[in-house]
């Protein structure tokens, strides 16, 4: 979670504001992130989108994401699946799951998130049981009926105005209504809904190919030539339903591999060309970009 926030504080994203209770981190686009305790994020997000604006990529993170959606004119693509967001909607990512949302048309985006560690909830008996509803997969996808939403949303805004009050008992207040939350979700979320459709076959293909030997995998050249299409067609397609280019793609499978190698006792050098860069400078610039730290200030985090 501290990477998360490290790296949008290093690149002028957030301004932290802090006050007795609380530490708030409040976003270039206006909206405020809130630790309920240090493994748990919780943050409700309203921005008004243009598609000149709409920047989001594909990415992933070493944590959980929960996404319950108001509105928004929003495709969400994840699992080589893609859903259009309605009101109600929930979606949760369990972690390294590869994500990322695409403008329909020009809307206000409102979603509450929350961010949290596999291990945020160990103080209960069974914390598995508070994602029995996802049945295990990476990503569930759940369609709150009329009184579910209402009951959501409800919860969704008690959380906030706790957190918001900034008293003692704030976080205390904020973390039983999101532990009710999630048994909200499990009795109101329908899993045969929403509907979605899956990605085209060749772009599929194209990420398992990238998944599993990114490390070999120079440039987008050589996926053009692994699969007999112009480059310009396959960077067109991968944009088209991931909002972002190819590159980025294979960029962040690398870097991504190279943050799990250097956390295994790999020297930085190591992680660097066992990961597939071809040289220390790009590899220093891509995990500045993904940690908003160099490796070593990252280690000497995980360690204290």
């Amino acid at each position: 979670m501290q990477a998360y926030i490290s790296r949008h504080l290093a690149d002028g994203g957030y301004q932290k504001e802090e006050t007795q209770n609380t530490v708030t981190y409040r976003n270039r686009a206006g909206w405020q992130d809130r630790f309920v305790t240090d493994r748990l994020l919780f943050s409700h997000r309203v921005t008004a989108y243009t598609h000149s604006t709409f920047r989001e990529t594909f990415h992933d993170h070493p944590y959980y994401e929960l996404n319950i959606c108001r509105t928004g004119e929003v495709c969400f693509f994840a699992d080589d699946r893609t859903v259009t967001l309605q009101s109600g909607l929930v979606y949760l990512l369990r972690p390294n799951t590869v994500h990322t949302g695409k403008l329909l048309a020009p809307s206000v985006y409102d979603r509450y998130i929350l961010y949290f560690t596999p291990d945020a909830f160990s103080f209960l008996a069974d914390s598995n049981s508070l994602f029995g509803f996802a049945e295990n997969r990476s990503t569930f996808f759940g369609l709150s009926d009329v009184q579910g939403a209402e009951r959501l949303f409800a919860l969704l805004e008690e959380t906030e105005r706790a957190l918001c009050a900034d008293t003692p008992y704030s976080n205390a207040l904020a973390l039983s209504d999101i532990l009710r939350l999630f048994s909200v979700i499990a009795d109101s979320s329908n899993r045969d809904a929403p509907q979605y459709t899956e990605l085209p076959a060749l772009l599929r293909q194209i990420r398992e190919y990238i998944d599993t030997d990114f490390a070999t995998i120079e440039t987008v050249g050589d996926i053009a030539k692994h699969f007999s299409y112009s480059k310009e067609y396959l960077t067109r397609l991968f944009t088209r339903y991931y909002n972002g280019p190819i590159y980025n793609y294979l960029t962040r499978k690398k870097i991504s591999y190279g943050i799990a190698l250097l956390e295994a006792g790999y020297s930085i050098t190591d992680a660097c060309y066992r990961a597939g860069f071809g040289n220390m400078t790009s590899f220093l610039r891509c995990f500045r970009l993904a940690t908003g730290t160099t490796p070593s200030k990252y280690l000497a985090g995980k360690k204290g």
